[in-house]
């Protein structure tokens, strides 16, 4: 398939001569058949291949037809391929195959064929305006090689998948026996494989396919070696294979086809039927683990991690020292290329039985030379000889007297500015007893002289030192829960502390060190990051700037760009402090270090970064870590109304807002999707309903969303969401209209009030008509009626007027409950604000109900209940009133919380209020009751009961809390507390409370009761 320049969609086939057409902008399809009665038909050989022109036209590689320059518009094509009558004419290529045509910077066309049948195949330019085909001459690219290995070459660019033009015109030429590369500036060309190459072997790599990666490296697809990759600047080949005891690997080492998508990422098939997906950002941090390092733990009882001390050099060589001495890590080979044996090196010997060859801390004083500390000695190491140069430390007279004897447990052991060249003195600390030694100003001399006092129990560490914008200096103190500034011109100090009003820094333990490219200081603590000036004294606490919560800093590193990278405990925050965005790499970002180290985080000349973890060393290129900033898009993919799913073209017109739903089409269900092929992590889906919602949902990773019994009105829809790499995609807005039933309609309104009306005088001539008639009547007989009856008959009717009136107002009374009833129940905009993902059936027998529901928000609490009166119509509506508002009382006016307490007041209340004693023929009004509280802190649901119980679907499982079987008011047994039942929530629980007012239906062919196994079973 190809897709061009005007947004066409090209089909070609495995196994059938043509060419298909469709239009990605309406889905029109055209189809190119073959005409053999036609020399402008598309061909009857089969398509392999595709390349258009900056002119519209479509170059056809065919499968023994050569190559054909089709109009895409009308479909008529020229053919180029062989011609036996003219085997001279440069303007017929020498062979029918073609697989694979590239476009040169001279306009011209670089083309690779696949030979047959002893044609003479190899590789030609296609000239499109003259029309011609030369063939290269390989001849002045074959010096030097024998005659072998030249055999191999002509023989495997004849047989050609792929042809490649990298940045420096060079070629690389992928064929059925391997890949070669074309060196245009030097005039060379050679075989390239990740294995041994043997002139006298024909075959190395079927290199059928090739895409580059974001860092310029090679990768081929093999049917039958998976993927090799090769780096063009060295010409180094290695191979990513499948391996059965990694789950993340190649799923086959059968390659299909690669293809790379805008974000860099690179999709794989494979003969196993699935896709690989290579993502580059999660490739870019490298962990290279301290069990392949071959080091040693100075102190295996204390250390963390078996390195003492890391130095990165410009070149990339990272220097860690150990127990063993002093090695050398290279991370492009990722093995330890020298090691140095401090006692080989002629390091003296000393009394501690300890490891002669440990180093702790060492400074480079140039490329050649390393000062180290070792278990007993100190001096200058020449990396080129391994020789090592002894330094002295001369001890001032009182102190030689007052540690005559163990003069060794004096002596520094603690070397300050290891990571930096500003301070070229080497300057000595002993951590107890708060002296300085250094060397001259320019090390011109190997003997170290006390050379500042800070006092006893004053140490300065070695955690972190550094030099300041006006020349003074920093470093740790006392167990790295102090620091020091310090004026080396007239020796003088300061030390901060949180405990020290003047030199105060408000936290008591620092992690981490650093001094930016502008020289102000920051300091990481387990608490979090501050910024410290020295001059004003003034510190800031960053984190709220930052979006972190209390949160340990483990190193701190400022990249070329100005970026900070922060090592937290096992993730990697990027800050930009000019615009103040963060974004953090976990381990979803194949950041799999899992506990960082406090350190210093260095760089190499290119940039590379390291940070030291728990499991080994980190490096990663911070150019390198491309987040995608594409605007992603939200499609509405899904939605059903009820019990209807929309087909597309209704699926359409809802997107587009051009749907009005019924008042009765009131159940929607939605779903989503974005247009993003590969998501490092899932999408956070955000959402509201306007005309309900004024704030934005939380629906975590869900692409689903449902809304039950809308009210009548004008909604949009908005759907947005967050992916992995913080950015948020465009909002996706979705209007539609509820129409209210048709009695609630202005129309009906009118129409009613019409029809009444007329109803109203037709009734009125009606009695009129009736009264004259009886009229007439009564006047027929009233010679013979006395006026006994006259009276009587006024009295009857005057009762009946009455009687009706008395109808209408009992009526009225009755409807109006309901209506002050109905106002008592919680609404559901106020149950979705607590409850969003919630239903209510409620369907009263009698115009009021006996049973109702109840809602409350209160502290961190949501709270709810399903209450089941005594009675039906009024007698049950006036007990629900009285429950409702026994509830309001003590759960928003008194704060009692728990279920059961809840439910032992509004017992109480009630035997109160209906003056219950207990005696035989007395009421035995009240209520069952369900009451449920959810703590959202703890994610726990308390229940307590009166007959109605709880239930939970999990798993397609019903667990069941058994209520107490005692109703709330008096009964003939005594009254227990109520049981307190508690219940963990967890992710896609269901919850049900009810009334006995849906299993004491009827129904059915046998008219038979619901019960409760039923409803359980429906639940």
């Amino acid at each position: 398939m190809y897709i061009d320049k005007k947004n066409n969609l090209w089909i070609i086939y495995a196994n059938r001569p043509g060419i298909s057409k469709m239009s990605l902008e309406d889905y029109k399809i055209v189809h190119f058949y073959p005409d053999t009665n036609s020399t402008t038909s598309v061909p009857t050989e089969l398509i392999s291949g595709f390349k258009e022109d900056n002119k519209g036209n479509l170059y056809l590689l065919t499968w023994g037809g050569g190559i054909v320059k089709m109009n895409p518009e009308n479909g008529i094509c020229k053919t180029y391929k062989p011609n036996p009558d003219k085997p001279n004419d440069n303007h017929f290529p020498k062979a029918w195959r073609c697989k694979a045509m590239v476009d040169l910077p001279d306009g011209r066309y670089l083309a690779g064929f696949w030979g047959h049948k002893g044609q003479n195949s190899l590789p030609a330019y296609f000239d499109p305006v003259k029309e011609t085909f030369t063939e290269i001459n390989f001849d002045g690219y074959l010096n030097g090689i024998d005659e072998f290995e030249k055999n191999n070459i002509i023989n495997s660019l004849k047989i050609l998948h792929f042809v490649y033009v990298d940045k420096k015109n060079n070629y690389w030429f992928g064929s059925y026996s391997g890949l070669m590369f074309m060196d245009n500036q030097n005039k060379t060309i050679r075989r390239i494989s990740g294995n041994k190459i043997d002139s006298k072997l024909m075959n190395l790599d079927n290199a059928s396919r090739y895409v580059v990666d974001e860092n310029g490296m090679i990768w081929i697809g093999t049917p039958n070696n998976a993927i090799m990759i090769v780096n063009p600047e060295t010409l180094k080949a290695w191979y990513i294979k499948n391996d059965s005891k990694n789950s993340t690997s190649l799923s086959d080492n059968r390659i299909r086809t690669m293809k790379k998508d805008a974000n860099g990422n690179i999709w794989i098939a494979t003969d196993a039927g699935v896709f690989n997906i290579y993502s580059p950002l999660l490739q870019n941090f490298n962990l290279y683990e301290w069990d392949g390092m071959d080091l040693e733990f100075s102190n295996r009882s204390a250390q963390v991690i078996p390195v003492n001390q890391m130095n990165v050099d410009p070149n990339g060589k990272i220097y860690l020292s150990n127990e063993h001495g002093l090695s050398i890590f290279d991370p492009k080979t990722k093995s330890i290329i020298e090691k140095y044996d401090m006692m080989k090196c002629g390091v003296r010997p000393g009394p501690n039985p300890g490891n002669q060859s440990r180093v702790g801390n060492f400074k480079f004083l140039d490329s050649n030379r390393v000062f180290i500390i070792g278990t007993n000695d100190r001096g200058e190491l020449n990396l080129k000889t391994k020789k090592f140069v002894p330094y002295n430390v001369t001890l001032p007279d009182e102190v030689a007297e007052k540690f005559k004897g163990r003069k060794n447990a004096y002596h520094p052991s603690g070397l300050l500015f290891r990571h930096t060249s500003e301070v070229q003195s080497l300057i000595l600390t002993n951590h107890w007893a708060g002296d300085l030694f250094a060397t001259g100003e320019k090390n011109e001399s190997t003997t170290f002289k006390k050379a500042m006092f800070f006092g006893d129990g004053n140490d300065i560490g070695t955690s972190f030192t550094g030099v300041l914008k006006d020349g003074k200096w920093i470093a740790s103190a006392n167990n790295n829960q102090r620091f020091v500034i310090i004026d080396w011109s007239n020796k003088s100090f300061k030390l901060y502390s949180d405990k020290d009003s003047i030199n105060h820094f408000p936290d008591s333990l620092f992690t981490s060190f650093y001094i930016d490219r502008n020289k102000n200081i920051w300091f990481g603590t387990p608490n979090g990051l501050y910024s410290f000036d020295h001059i004003t004294g003034k510190s800031e606490y960053m984190n709220p700037k930052l979006g972190l919560d209390k949160e340990e800093i483990n190193t701190i590193y400022q990249d070329e760009k100005g970026i900070f990278w922060i090592a937290l405990q096992k993730e990697i925050l990027q800050w930009n402090p000019t615009n103040n965005t963060t974004f953090k790499f976990g381990r979803e970002f194949g950041l799999t270090a899992n506990s960082f180290v406090p350190y210093f985080g260095q760089a190499d000349a290119a940039g590379n970064i390291y940070f030291l973890s728990v499991n080994g060393l980190l490096g990663f290129n911070p150019n390198r870590l491309n987040i995608q900033s594409s605007k992603n898009k939200v499609r509405l993919w899904f939605v059903s109304i009820k019990e209807d799913t929309l087909n597309l073209s209704r699926l359409k017109a809802f997107a587009k807002g051009q749907t009005t739903l019924s008042w009765n089409q009131n159940f929607i269900n939605f779903e989503f999707a974005s247009y993003a092929g590969f998501n490092i992590a899932p999408h956070h889906f955000y959402y509201r309903l306007i005309g309900l919602d004024t704030v934005w949902q939380d629906n975590d990773i869900s692409n689903r969303i449902r809304f039950t019994n809308l009210a009548p009105d004008s909604y949009t829809l908005q759907v947005k969401f967050v992916n992995a790499y913080n950015e948020e995609s465009e909002l996706l807005a979705i209007p539609f209209i509820i129409k209210p039933p048709f009695w609630k309609t202005w129309w009906f309104y009118l129409l009613s009030g019409g029809v009444i009306l007329l109803a109203g005088y037709g009734y009125m001539r009606y009695r009129e008509r009736a009264f004259r008639k009886k009229q007439e009547i009564l006047e027929a007989k009233i010679a013979e009626r006395t006026a006994e009856v006259v009276a009587k008959a006024k009295e009857i009717e005057q009762q009946k007027d009455i009687i009706v009136e008395k109808n209408k107002e009992l009526t009225d009374s009755i409807h109006y409950a309901q209506r002050i009833q109905q106002s008592i129940l919680p609404q559901d905009k106020e149950i979705r604000n607590g409850l969003k993902d919630h239903f209510i059936y409620f369907k009263p027998k009698d115009i009021v109900s006996g049973d109702f529901y109840w809602y409350s928000e209160q502290k961190d609490s949501v709270l709810w209940a399903v209450v089941d009166c005594t009675g039906h119509g009024v007698p049950g509506g006036f007990m629900s009133m009285l429950g409702s508002g026994l509830l309001n009382q003590i759960v928003n006016e008194e704060q009692k919380l728990e279920p059961n307490l809840v439910l032992d007041n509004l017992c109480e209340r009630v035997i109160m209020a209906l003056k219950q004693t207990g005696e035989y023929g007395e009421s035995r009004d009240g209520m069952d009751i369900a009451f449920c509280r959810y703590i959202k802190k703890e994610n726990k649901i308390q229940f307590a009961g009166a007959n109605n119980g709880f239930y939970l679907v999990r798993n397609n499982e019903l667990l069941e809390l058994n209520p107490d079987k005692q109703p709330i008011g008096i009964h003939l047994a005594n009254t227990k507390p109520f049981t307190l039942h508690e219940i963990k929530i967890e992710k896609g629980d269901c919850v049900y409370i009810t009334s006995d007012g849906y299993a004491d239906q009827f129904g059915g062919l046998k008219e038979k009761n619901s019960r409760a196994r039923i409803l359980k079973n429906f639940f």
